[in-house]
């Protein structure tokens, strides 16, 4: 079972990927089961991506961070224009409240 600090690990770790493959993301938030230990061995890390190379077409999103998300087989990726931070939608507003928002350097 994943812990916390290891799905923040390998969050962070495909922020990195994807940077060496030209995505950057304004924000980046972690949320669900595993944030609030409540995960067992079949959940993954949820994780909700904006950024300014993103548009409203999923499968266009998907395509940029495709080949980074090979090897993080355990996230479960959401991806919005950065836009969509502020006008919000049901699950972005509740993990704007309840997920944890991660900071890379």
């Amino acid at each position: 079972m994943v812990t916390k600090e290891i799905a923040i690990k390998e969050i962070k770790d495909f922020a990195i990927q994807c940077k060496l493959n030209g995505l950057t993301f304004s924000k980046i938030f972690f949320f669900g089961s595993t944030l609030h230990s409540k995960a067992n061995e079949n959940s993954d890390i949820d994780v909700l991506l904006f950024s300014d190379q993103f548009t409203n077409n999923i499968f266009e999103n998907t395509k940029l961070y495709a080949k980074p998300l090979w090897k993080f087989y355990n996230l479960d990726v959401k991806a919005y224009p950065t836009a969509m931070y502020e006008f919000g939608n049901l699950l972005i507003d509740e993990v704007k409240k309840n997920g944890l928002e991660i900071k890379i350097d």
